[in-house]
């Protein structure tokens, strides 16, 4: 949080589907690590299954939460949510793709959480039945800011779900080059 150029250390919980492997659930755990390494609390909660990457996340010191949602609407989840979210005092909450924001929103407002933040990871994630663009449309107007990750996928949320310019903003994904430099590239093999 920044006050007059001062940032405090905040509670921030990134908000996945799951932590199986996968492009968005690696961004989260990527943001999570580096979040925590400029002095701030992490919690990672899925709301499904744990899945491989969980295991990452706790060597570093994050806690891990999977509510174990199976389908359709579970009760115990939306009640362990806001509940998990109040206790540990969490003052930013960081879902990721909009299937499950409305789920997030609803629980973040629920808990008292400072602000709400929905990353969409890509085009694909724009919601396309009617149902799901009521849902989305409506946590949207709760929502601090919604990050794209490209211009196309924030021009696609704007036009096709009619959210404000002022709601939308896009950061780009940021890859650490040096996690692929010991990669093998046997196409660069010298020849002779």
């Amino acid at each position: 949080w920044r006050c007059g150029g001062y940032e405090a250390a905040m509670h921030i919980a990134q908000f996945v589907n799951t932590l199986a492997v996968g492009g968005a659930e690696q961004l989260a755990v990527d943001l999570a690590l580096e979040l925590k390494a400029r002095g701030h609390t992490l919690t990672a909660i899925a709301l499904h299954e744990r899945g491989a990457l969980a295991d990452e996340l706790e060597r570093a010191g994050i806690e891990v939460l999977a509510l174990e949602k199976g389908r359709g609407l579970n009760w115990k989840t939306m009640s362990t949510f806001p509940r998990f979210l109040k206790s540990n005092r969490v003052e930013v909450l960081h879902s990721h793709n909009t299937h499950l924001h409305h789920l997030a929103v609803g629980a973040a407002r629920m808990a008292g959480v400072r602000a709400v933040v929905n990353t969409v990871h890509g085009l694909v994630n724009v919601p396309e039945t009617t149902k799901a663009r009521v849902l989305y449309q409506t946590a949207a107007y709760a929502t601090d800011r919604i990050v794209t990750v490209s211009r196309a996928v924030a021009e696609a949320m704007k036009a096709e779900l009619a959210l404000p310019d002022r709601l939308v903003q896009v950061v780009y994904n940021g890859v650490d080059p040096a996690r692929f430099a010991a990669l093998q590239r046997p196409w660069l093999k010298a020849e002779g």
